[in-house]
């Protein structure tokens, strides 16, 4: 599996990711489609997961996480509740995935925040 299939894959069971479409459903669908991949081919897919899920994984990322508002968690953002910001991040497809974190915004916003 390539990096754009691993993107083709998630958008593929998700066609509605640039809505609200609910995350249980995303799941679901990922997880069937997932079901038909041999065991090779789940090593790689989550072998890529994994890579993009480190790739983002920074103090300025994590202050943008940090002052999101409407988190079920409350205010602050832990470990867990990072690594399942970076998760969302990454379900909502490439393009979203790579507008927000290959931009500045976020540290901007962290700067500003701490004004």
């Amino acid at each position: 599996m390539t990096e754009t299939e691993f993107w083709k894959l998630l958008e593929s069971t998700s066609p509605g990711y640039l809505t609200e479409k609910s995350i249980e459903t995303h799941i679901d669908n990922l997880y069937t489609a997932l079901s038909n991949y041999s065991d090779e081919e789940l090593i790689e897919y989550y072998s890529i997961y994994y890579k993009i899920i480190d790739s983002v994984n920074s103090h300025e990322l994590w202050g943008a996480a940090w002052i999101v508002p409407h988190k079920i968690y409350g205010p602050g953002c832990g470990d867990e509740e990072f690594v399942e910001f970076r998760a969302g991040l990454i379900s909502r497809g490439k393009d979203t995935f790579v507008r927000v974190t290959q931009t500045q915004t976020y540290s901007r916003m962290c700067h500003l925040q701490s004004f």
